[in-house]
């Protein structure tokens, strides 16, 4: 096993151990709860970040530091079967866009009174009273059970409200050209083996897109570099590209 991939898997898995402290810091729920107050949370502050760091980063956030992601991978070793991404990459837009449309909505009832970084979470961490481990746990059971039923990393695909962040600050990065790291194919070394399919947390044909023009710059890749220590013809990197 390659390195970097037991640095990932253990970032991951730190990641999980620490979500009761940084639970609202990537809550949508209490972005919203602030919203209507008239404050700008952590969360939001967080998502905006996100989304800057997408423009050269791409998704490497969700292959190397999200508790839902370290969540949805620990779920792999009871159930490790593709997700049907064709049927679910969309549901997280729909999330997302009601979300945003809520969030807006609140901020402009309430009127803008300013940035609360700490909001509800003013002693630092996030779950710090006996009562808070109740959406903590619904928050975990949500994640568990959308993996354990649907697949690899399948709340990635429906319900997750960070990604569309990403996705789209990835878009904007490359439409102002500047370099982002990505996975970059050599498909004259692929022989087409698909062991990078069988790897891939994300549930992507990686064989195809070895093979497609554009190469493995699907929006679903989140950088993970799992293809990449499988591959015994070292037809895929890691590598900032323009």
């Amino acid at each position: 096993m390659a390195k970097w991939v037991k640095i990932r898997r253990f970032l991951l898995l730190i990641s999980v151990i620490i979500f009761p402290v940084t639970m609202n810091y990537l809550s949508p729920v209490v972005s919203m709860m602030g919203a209507k107050e008239g404050f700008v949370t952590g969360a939001v502050i967080n998502f905006g970040l996100m989304f800057i760091f997408a423009m050269l980063l791409g998704r490497l956030w969700c292959g190397w530091g999200c508790a839902g992601a370290g969540l949805g991978e620990l779920c792999m070793r009871t159930n490790d079967q593709p997700a049907n991404i064709k049927k679910l990459d969309n549901v997280k837009y729909f999330v997302w866009a009601i979300w945003l449309g809520m969030l807006i909505f609140f901020l402009t009832s309430a009127g803008f009174k300013g940035i609360n970084y700490f909001y509800k979470t003013e002693n630092i961490i996030s779950v710090d009273e006996p009562f808070k481990y109740i959406p903590y746990f619904a928050v975990v059971a949500t994640f568990l059970i959308f993996s354990l039923v649907s697949g690899r990393r399948a709340t990635c695909h429906t319900i997750c409200w960070m990604a569309p962040f990403m996705i789209f600050g990835k878009k904007f990065g490359k439409f102002l050209h500047l370099p982002q790291l990505r996975m970059i194919s050599s498909p004259e070394r692929c022989v087409t083996c698909h062991a990078c399919d069988k790897v891939c947390p994300m549930s992507l044909p990686v064989t195809e897109l070895v093979h497609a023009k554009d190469g493995i710059n699907h929006p679903e890749c989140v950088t993970c570099g799992e293809c990449s220590a499988v591959c015994r013809r070292d037809a895929i990197k890691m590598k900032f590209r323009y």
